[in-house]
Order: structure tokens, then sequence, then C-alpha cells
């Protein structure tokens, strides 16, 4: 189970509420995995993360464009292409049905993404911009 703590804050209310949100999808796919639900909890957090990622990265993406971040191409392309991933690993598990393998990888990608964009990518934003945000 991952553990939220301030430093995983970025200082923006709204977006750390979004990021909130998320969070607490992944760990309830990981806590699915003792449960032995992870093929039901994969599909219904795949749903919840598809759903909510188009909410905040709009919201993350206007304050983005409003402030004139340097990097917002690039930081979009990254969202469209989590996005992409999201839709393209629903279609092939609603035809498939969701596995353990699966839930195993889809909890795998959150986790890395978590990680890696919303930890890395998004705290590169607050450096330049995030003081004209809060």
């Amino acid at each position: 189970m991952l553990l939220w703590t301030e430093g995983l804050e970025l200082g923006i209310d709204l977006i750390d509420n979004q990021h909130r949100e998320i969070f607490e999808q992944i760990n309830k796919l990981i806590l699915s995995f003792d449960e032995g639900t992870e093929q039901e909890s994969a599909y219904d957090v795949l749903c919840f993360i598809e759903d909510y990622v188009n909410k905040h990265f709009t919201t993350e993406e206007f304050y983005l464009q409003k402030y004139e971040y340097q990097d917002l191409a690039n930081h979009i392309q990254m969202h469209r292409a989590f996005s992409k991933h999201l839709d393209d690993y629903k279609v092939s598990h609603r035809r498939s049905g969701m596995t353990r393998h699966a839930a195993i990888e889809m909890n795998e990608f959150l986790t890395s993404w978590w990680q890696n964009h919303i930890l890395k990518i998004d705290s590169k934003y607050v450096e330049e911009i995030g003081e004209k945000i809060i």
C-alpha cells in the first residue's frame, strides 16, 4: 500500500486533492489483491481513473496554459499518452476479461505513473509556475 505524506503534495490545493483521489484508487487496487477481489476492483478502478484523469488533466492543463508553462506541449503529450494507454487497456480487457495478471499489470502501470509523472514531472511545473497558481 502506498502511504500519503505531505512530501507528496505540490502545494496547490486543487491539484493535491485530485492527486489524493487518484492515490486512493491506486491503493484500492493494491488492497484488492490481499482480499482476492483484484479482478473486479481493477476494472472499477480503471473506469474511475479513466474518467477522473480527464478531469484532472483538464484542470492541470488549464493552469499550465494560463501561466505559460515552458514545457506545456510535452506535458500535454504525456497526458494524452497516459489516456491512450488507459483506453487501450480498457478496450483490451473488456474483450478478454480482467485477469489477475492484467490487474497486476495495471497496478504496476498506475504505480509507475504515480512515481514518475506525478512525483517527478508535475513537481517541475510547480518549480516554474507554482507560486502563480497558489
